[in-house]
């Protein structure tokens, strides 16, 4: 079994730098782009200060198959002391955030019907923040600040997960103490023999 996982690790990671999309666009508010069958559409800015930084987040409605999948916010961190801008990606990943919305009570079937519109759930879904016009996205309500988003699509991640759980299990089970055969020992019985007599021979 840990075999089997570990395979399945090597499988997925192979997979998402193979076949990974990625495509970066400048979109006004309300604008779209379509990626590998996903739709995001720029929905308005979102601004957060702090004592030591300024974080201005883009909004994105991201949908597949015309079942949205919820609204990402990547951002990027403005920060007062060194000036420098520091991007926080926003990520889907599959399964793991429907297993956690689970434990966290989330109803899971929503989620679940959309797998069947299309939703893979072995697919990671990021989108950056790469670039915005600071003085424009200032104000919130400014339809001319545009926002640079880039979209990456990893596939077949939900194998390096499933890869683990599956070396996970092949530890468990490596733990259980298994049957052994333990010998029986069969006392035979003593045999006593007559000691053989010579044949006489024939007069």
């Amino acid at each position: 079994m840990a075999h089997i996982g570990i395979l399945l690790i090597i499988v997925g990671i192979a997979a998402s730098q193979t076949y990974g999309v990625r495509q970066s666009r400048s979109l006004h508010i309300g604008e779209s782009m379509s990626v590998d069958g996903y739709r995001v559409t720029f929905a308005g800015w979102r601004a957060h200060p702090e004592s030591n930084r300024m974080a201005f987040g883009a909004a994105a409605d991201v949908s597949r198959g015309g079942r949205s999948l919820g609204t990402f916010v990547p951002t990027q961190n403005l920060y007062f002391t060194s000036g420098q801008n520091v991007p926080t990606p926003a990520v889907r990943e599959e399964p793991l955030d429907m297993f956690t919305g689970l434990l966290s009570g989330r109803n899971p079937v929503p989620e679940l019907a959309q797998l069947a519109h299309g939703r893979n759930p072995f697919e990671d879904v990021y989108l950056v923040l790469q670039a915005y016009d600071h003085v424009r996205a200032s104000n919130l309500n400014d339809p001319r600040a545009t926002a640079t988003l880039q979209v990456l699509i990893n596939p077949m991640v939900g194998f390096i997960w499933l890869g683990g759980l599956v070396v996970g299990l092949g530890g468990l089970f490596a733990l259980v103490p298994s049957r052994r055969r333990r010998p029986a020992t069969v006392e035979s019985p003593e045999w006593i023999r007559a000691p053989v007599q010579p044949e006489e021979a024939p007069v």
